[in-house]
């Protein structure tokens, strides 16, 4: 609450300098990422990654943000859920965007956030069910990141984040985690993003150290159709993969019909392979709705079984967001009788 309140009094502030007044925006997405099988005996329907984002234009340089969740799980037997809510769970990011500063290329970002670090991309209909989604990202977290787009031949934008290594609330913790990412457009096909990030874990000294390393890359056909991706993380002491050391993730889609057909593969060696397929329609310029199947197979002696997992995605995406362009709507060249 101490993080919400301040980030408040700087809005106040910045607002009393604010020309012309301030524009309040809002627009997010409602996916319903699931009606996963996730086993012989279990069913669920996950409302997962539902957001609105409210901005308040203060300037036009400073920007003012606070982005809601709401994730769910419900339960297809008639399951009871549990019916606590934690409101600092509830707000996913709570910070003030400062931009163009003394009139060079170079943003702030203060408060909670997703922190400078990683790729994660995917065009799977369902991201978070690829193994390597938690590791390539990091977010829900207190601190400031400094963006910069630069000259260099290297690179076309760098990022740098220091943070608190405790998600999920708005109070400061111990500032002990710190990131880095390196972003450079090769030609209008090619894009490669390079990135580490070093999570002190202060606040839970039992998780120990972790560092990670993450590169990707993606590569568009000159005609658009085509999609390949690849990112590849190093890692050490993560405590969802202990007896790993890095992962591999790539995938292939393509425009076909009225939508979007990829595959991804994914290994995490002593751990995990996975091969995925998945299609994504847009219905509408604001619905798109996907399927996916993916299989998985775990090393000998893991706890988790083998098996096939199946997925509907249904994603309204509203406000200034938009699902997909017009050329993709099914509905556009039908003919009214």
């Amino acid at each position: 609450m101490k993080l919400l309140i301040l980030s408040l009094l700087l809005a106040s502030s910045f607002s009393a300098f604010a020309e012309p007044e301030p524009k309040y925006t809002w627009d997010g997405n409602i996916p319903f990422e699931g009606l996963t099988t996730t086993g012989p005996d279990t069913e669920n329907v996950r409302l997962d990654q539902a957001e609105i984002l409210l901005t308040d234009q203060l300037s036009e340089n400073i920007k003012a943000s606070i982005k809601l969740k709401l994730d769910r799980d419900l339960i297809l037997d008639g399951a009871p859920l549990p019916q606590n809510f934690n409101f600092e769970d509830f707000i996913k990011a709570a910070h003030i965007e400062i931009k163009n500063i003394g009139g060079k290329p170079v943003a702030i970002v203060i408060g909670k956030q997703e922190i400078a670090y990683g790729f994660d991309n995917t065009l799977m209909p369902i991201p978070k069910e690829s193994p390597v989604h938690e590791l390539g990202v990091h977010n829900e977290v207190v601190g400031f990141t400094v963006a910069l787009d630069t000259n260099f031949q290297l690179f076309d934008k760098m990022e740098a984040s220091v943070f608190e290594t405790k998600d999920g609330d708005l109070r400061i913790g111990t500032i002990d985690g710190y990131a880095v990412r390196f972003s450079k457009d090769v030609s209008e096909q090619i894009q490669i993003k390079a990135s580490a990030m070093h999570l002190g874990n202060g606040d839970n000294p039992e998780l120990g150290v972790e560092n990670r390393q993450d590169i990707g890359i993606i590569v568009k056909s000159k005609d658009g159709k085509w999609t390949f991706w690849n990112e590849n993380i190093h890692f050490d002491n993560n405590p969802d993969y202990r007896d790993s050391h890095f992962a591999i993730s790539a995938g292939l889609s393509r425009k076909m019909g009225p939508g979007q057909l990829s595959m991804d593969a994914t290994l995490i060696p002593q751990t995990l392979k996975r091969v995925g397929l998945g299609y994504n329609v847009n219905l509408s310029k604001h619905i798109i709705v996907g399927a996916e199947a993916n299989y998985t197979t775990y090393n000998p002696g893991s706890e988790t079984k083998d098996g096939m997992r199946y997925g509907v995605s249904i994603r309204y995406v509203f406000g200034g967001k938009s699902g997909g362009d017009d050329s993709s709507n099914i509905f556009k060249n039908i003919k009214r009788k």
